[in-house]
């Protein structure tokens, strides 16, 4: 006859894992499966994290340069627009000085006579 301890131990080996026993299955290192889990998501959530900030600072360091680029051309126009008006109002005040000095002349030849 049989002994129950050793009927016991038998039926131990033979049966299926628990969900227990499955879920702490040792992968590497003496660590389960939910160890590896949690070590995965503890350092690639902040890799994750620290990835999209450099991607994100390279991105709006670009688009400073690209304004900035632009700026440097609008501010080129305006000053040389600046230096076309300015042209334009020292003719029209030559001009106008010059007019005047017309006028004055012959106000004087007028007064003169």
């Amino acid at each position: 006859m049989p002994d129950k301890a050793s009927e016991t131990i038998d039926i131990e080996v033979y049966s299926q894992p628990t969900v227990r026993e499955r879920n702490e299955r040792h992968c590497c290192c003496s660590l389960t499966i939910k160890d590896l889990i949690r070590i995965c998501s503890t350092v690639v959530i902040p890799l994750i994290f620290g990835l999209f900030t450099v991607v994100i600072t390279i991105y709006q360091q670009r688009i400073a340069q690209l304004q900035r680029a632009q700026d440097l051309k609008i501010a080129q126009r305006q000053r040389v627009h600046d230096i076309e008006l300015a042209q334009q109002q020292r003719t029209n005040d030559r001009k106008q000085a010059e007019v005047s000095l017309i006028v004055s002349k012959l106000a004087d030849n007028i007064y003169l006579n």
